[in-house]
Parts: structure tokens; sequence; C-alpha cells
């Protein structure tokens, strides 16, 4: 779900501290400083009661990032000092109001203010384990930031340049890592590393020491994260950041003040992220679907009377998120263009037959085919491969994000495969690699056949004559191919040299037949073969082959819109996607029904299935309700401030209430720099 982030979050205790020596220096003169001294008392009403701010709490913000204000000339020391007190004071008031919420909704009445009391009243078992990981994963990766680095095995590389690939495509990432649950993975991690007993005898573990307790006797087990592991220690103590009670013979790093403010900063962040939740739901009720309604029908009622030049604009910038939903001229549509492009020694070889000025155009497009002739294609995506991104070998096939199809339907690598590293497949760390053997190489007849065997199979075609293209290939009008869209587009990351090709929402836009004194976008070969194509007679799957000065160019079958054309309500535009009105095992009987149950629980709505984040109703509630959230959000989170603060005369809120915020700027201001 997205996220707007505009309350404040916890302050987070980072690995910055091992790496910000120059801050260090600006802040902490004596290292016996005392860090447990409070700096500001915060509580949001009379009864509840005081939170500390402690020194270190102040030292350690300006260390992760208030002193950069300083050294890029943004802020004085003493204007960095007073903007980091007043965000811990700011935070405070939201997490404390956080809680309170949390409390009246759990019915805690009791130190309803102590996260560590109502812990598993406030936080899920689930949500305690993943708090944990968060803080041993943040100490873990800065004890691995302390480790000398080693030089990287050096590894065979490719000066060939990386495959444009679909939108958004990312490796994916097994959900929690083949563990039954988050909670599992969470405590598995959270099970190891360094092994002790708390007070009550429960063993802990999640961070990487380098050394174990064995039979009442450290053992070491990895002498450089104990190097790493000790420099860590250290720096804490010279950041003030141990605590004054810890024994260095006895205790470990999650004694430190360190690792127990890290953990309850993790606390609080995750029931501020329950309070945003908590209002975003509350704020999303006051939106229906009939204001969804009445939205799109203002834009539809908008497109109906665009100009040509609005008309053309909205045609362009079309997007599952911002679609055309009334075609107000004809004559408009989309083809996909898959190139074979020429390569360099061909498009010399045009480039001077061009300047043969005796040449008609029949007998230069005559020379030009003998050219073209030559061309080939070969898949493209083996960087993909030799670059790590998601592919099985078996079936040759790319998955997940880097293959618009199914898995039924991908597009397999043509190609060779040599798999390197196989017998490492069951190791922790393992990332298989692999060398590209041999890639296929076709002529343009043999493209042709790999799509009417793969895209075409089963499919009625026939072919056409016309003498001015090099095929046509048609099918009925009323032809329906399984994703087709998909499928064609991964034809397109396969083969075609035309960038501009890839990541299109329908292809390459076609407009009308220029009027006198205008000029044609294409060159015209291809405008020609594009308004053919997009002819009602051609049907999905159909494609024109013609030829230009670039190469020779497939072109499928896309959309033809027609003027006049359009649906009137979301109802209608909804049912013209195909879509199901199901959301896990339940159909709804209407799309307002469908939105309810959409709203009631987005989080799982989006889990239910990857591509509703794209679904339109989901697109156009998430755009309808941005700047709402976004400006309630921004207005309860100044209102809960501002109710810890008196308005001066002229009705601004600068100065805390007496009672409720105290701050002690004479036990920091040696941290001033005045």
């Amino acid at each position: 779900m997205k996220k707007f982030g505009k309350f404040l979050t916890a302050i987070v205790l980072s690995a910055a501290v091992g790496m910000s020596a120059a801050a260090c220096n600006l802040v902490v003169a004596d290292t016996d400083l005392d860090m447990e001294q409070v700096v500001a008392t915060v509580r949001i009403e009379e009864d509840a009661p005081a939170e500390n701010i402690l020194k270190r709490d102040l030292v350690l913000m300006y260390l992760n990032y208030g002193y950069s204000y300083v050294q890029q000339g943004q802020y004085t020391q003493r204007e960095a000092m007073e903007l980091m007190m007043e965000q811990l004071v700011n935070n405070a008031i939201i997490v404390q109001n956080a809680v309170k919420k949390k409390a009246e909704v759990t019915g805690v009445t009791e130190d309803k203010y102590d996260i560590e009391k109502n812990l598993d009243k406030y936080l899920t078992s689930e949500e305690q384990a993943e708090a944990l990981y968060n803080t041993n994963k943040a100490i873990n990766d800065m004890i691995e930031s302390y480790k000398d680095e080693e030089e990287e095995e050096e590894k065979e590389t490719s000066s060939e340049t990386t495959r444009t690939v679909p939108t958004g495509a990312v490796n994916y990432e097994e959900e929690h890592e083949g563990f039954e649950s988050w909670e599992a993975f969470y405590n598995d991690y959270n099970g190891k590393g360094f092994v002790v007993q708390d007070e009550n005898g429960n063993r802990m573990g999640g961070v990487e020491t380098g050394f174990r307790i064995d039979g009442g006797e450290f053992k070491i087990t990895d002498i450089e994260t104990k190097k790493a592991y000790n420099k860590v220690i250290r720096a804490l103590e010279q950041n003030g950041l141990i605590g004054e009670d810890f024994d260095y013979n006895t205790d470990s790093i999650y004694d430190t003040a360190y690792y127990k403010d890290s953990l309850t900063a993790q606390y609080e962040n995750i029931i501020i992220a329950w309070y945003e939740d908590y209002l975003t739901a509350e704020i999303l009720k006051s939106v229906g679907y009939g204001d969804l309604s009445a939205r799109y029908e203002e834009m539809y009622n908008a497109q109906k009377n665009y100009t040509v030049s609005e008309y053309e604009t909205a045609l362009s910038g079309w997007s599952a998120s911002s679609p055309v939903v009334y075609n107000a001229y004809g004559g408009y549509g989309y083809v996909y263009n898959l190139l074979i492009g020429v390569n360099a020694a061909q498009n010399a070889e045009i480039s001077a037959l061009k300047e043969e000025s005796n040449l008609s155009t029949a007998e230069y497009r005559a020379k030009r085919a003998e050219i073209l002739s030559r061309v080939e294609a070969k898949d493209l995506r083996s960087t993909w491969i030799t670059a790590g991104y998601d592919f099985d070998y078996d079936s040759k096939k790319f998955t997940h994000d880097y293959s618009l199809a199914s898995e039924e339907y991908a597009l397999p690598f043509m190609g060779e495969v040599e798999w390197l590293n196989a017998d490492e497949a069951e190791d922790e760390d393992y990332e298989a690699e692999y060398r590209i053997k041999n890639v296929t190489r076709y002529d343009l007849n043999g493209v042709l056949d790999l799509i009417d065997s793969t895209l075409l199979s089963g499919v009625s075609a026939e072919p056409v004559s016309n003498p001015a293209y090099y095929k046509v290939n048609k099918t009925a009008a009323d032809t329906s191919i399984a994703e087709y869209e998909e499928r064609v587009n991964d034809l397109l990351f396969a083969f075609s040299t035309d960038a501009g090709s890839l990541n299109t929402y329908k292809g390459y836009l076609i407009k009308p037949v220029p009027d006198a004194g205008e000029t044609e976008t294409y060159v015209q070969e291809f405008a020609d073969a594009a308004r053919e194509l997009m002819k009602d007679e051609y049907g999905a799957g159909s494609y024109i082959v013609v030829g230009t000065d670039y190469g020779y160019h497939i072109l499928f079958k896309s959309v033809t819109l027609k003027a006049g054309e359009g649906y009137a309500t979301l109802d209608a535009y909804l049912d013209s996607l195909g879509c199901e009105k199901k959301i896990g095992d339940t159909t709804y009987e209407s799309w307002a029904e469908y939105y309810d149950a959409m709203i009631a629980d987005l989080d799982t709505y989006l889990d239910d299935d990857d591509d509703n984040e794209n679904f339109y109703l989901y697109q156009l509630q998430q755009s309808y309700v941005s700047n709402i959230l976004s400006t309630e959000l921004e207005r309860k989170q100044t209102a809960l401030i501002n109710d810890c603060k008196t308005p001066d005369e002229d009705g601004n809120y600068t100065e805390y209430k007496e009672g409720l915020v105290t701050i002690y700027e004479d036990r920091y201001s040696e941290l001033m720099g005045d």
C-alpha cells in the first residue's frame, strides 16, 4: 500500500554513528560527557508520565544527519541543534498520541503510555519479532561496515550494453525466504548470532559478534567479526552511547543504551505506522464510490470537448492510470513495432545508395531490399542472464518481472546457456552464474516463423498479397489471443532494435493522414503500413512487414480508435477492462461493493493479486485521495503538536505549554557551537 509518510517517525538509531567521525569532533569534545542528562521532558496531557529526552538522543540525532546541515552551510551549529531538539520533542508528542490511541482501541487503562509493559497488547508477536529483527539487522550492518574491505574476486565482464528491462522490473525476492511466515523468518534471524541469557534466563541472539558463550567461557568463532564488533563497542563508548551501568566484563551489546533505545524506537515506529493506518482508514471512509464516479464523469466530459491538440496529448500520455475514455476524433490508433535493424555496414550501404540521385523511388527501394535481405536478428536478452536477472535454466524462460506474459506463454531465451555453479545451488548465499554459449541468429523469415509458431499457434491467419509490403499476415477481426499484448511485448524485448518500441502502453500512436502542408510523423512506408493495419478488417495477431532505411519493421495490430466511442460511466469503463469483480474468493455484484471491500483493507487487497496495484479503480482511488490524505495527515500532525503549544497574539504556535514540554538548554549549551 502507498504510504504517504506525513507523520514523524521515531528516531531509529542507525549505523551512521559509526560513519560520522567528522561529526563526532564537532559535538563530543569530552568522552566523559554525561549523556544520561535529561535535556527535555514531554507529556501530551497533565496525567501522562513525562518522557525524558536524553542528551545522547540529541547527540545521536546530530551525528546521524544534523551535522550535515552545518557542513553544507544550511544552518549554524546552534540552529541545527535547535532543529534537532524541536524534532525530538515533536516526535515524542506524536509517539505519545499514537500510544494513547492504541490504548483506547485495545482497552488498556493502566500504564497506557508504557509500551514495554503493554507490549503483547500493543504489538503482535510478529511485530515484536520484526522490531527485534530491524534492530539486530541494523547493528549487524554496522558491524559489517567496520570489517576490512576485501578485494572482490574478478568476474568475467562483458562490454555489451545491458538490454532495457520492463518498467519496474526488479529481481524477485521470495517472501520471508522460504519460511512459513514473516514471524518465522524474523525469529530465525533473531535466534542466530551472539548467544547470551537475559535476566530471566531466556536465550538472546541476532547480533553477529564473532564469539559465543560456551559453558560460561567466550569462544571465538570469527576473528574478523569479533574485531569489528569490538570496534562498534568502542565507537558507542566514544559517543556516549554505552550507558552508565554497562559492565565491560559481563555485558554485551544487548546491554548498551544504544541497543535498548534502538529497540524502543522500533516499537514506536510500528505503533506510529499503525496510528497512520488508523487515521487513513477513517479518512478513506469519507471517499465513496460515488465520489470516484463523479470524478470519472468530469474526466469523461472534459475529454468529449478536447481540441485535436488536447486529444493527441492525452493519447500520447495514455496509461493504466490516465486512460482516454472518449475518442473525440477518428483516424487514430496504435501499432506495436518490432524492428529488425540494419547493422553499421548495412547502414553505410543505404547511406551510399541515397547518394545515387538518378534512382527512381522504385529502383531505390528495390536496391535497398537487397541490402535489407541480409539483416539478422538475435535474442537481445542475453545480458539479462549474465546480469543475474530472474531466469529459469530448465525452461530457458525469464520469470517474474522480466516476462510480461505468464509462465505458460513466456518466450524462452533463444540460445544456449551454460550453468556455471549448479553444484553450489544449496549454499546459503548462492547466486546463479551463467555463461552464454551461443545466441541463435535468424533472418527475417526465421523471425516470422518463430512468431507464427508461438504468438499465432492455433490461430487462423492468412497471408495477403500486397506488393507494397514484404509480408501481410491477417487474422479475422474477432480473433482473440490469450495474453496478446504481453506476448507481443515479450517479442519486442527479445528482438526489437528500436529502443522506443519498449515499455510503451499500447505501442506507437498513429495519427490520421496529415493535411497538405503538414509533415508526416513517421517515415512514409512505416506510416502507410500502420494505417493499413489499423483497419477494422485486421484482428489481433495481424502483422505487416515493411522495409525502411532503418531495417524491417514487423508491425502488430494494437488498437484502432473510433470517433464518438467511449465509456460514459465508471462502471462501463471498468467493465471494458475485462476484470472480474472478485477479491480473494469473494465475487461482488457491483463495482461499488467491490470498492467498499477494497478500501476496507487495502493492504490485503494489494496482497491478493500483484496486478491489483495497476487496476484503474485502485489507481483512481489513490489519485483522488492522495491530496486529501496528505492534507489531512499533515493537519492532524500539526494539530497534535499545537495542542502542546500556546498561541501568541498573532495566532502563531511557537512556544510549548508550561507543564507539558520543558527544555533544559543549559544542559547541552556546550553543544550549541557559540
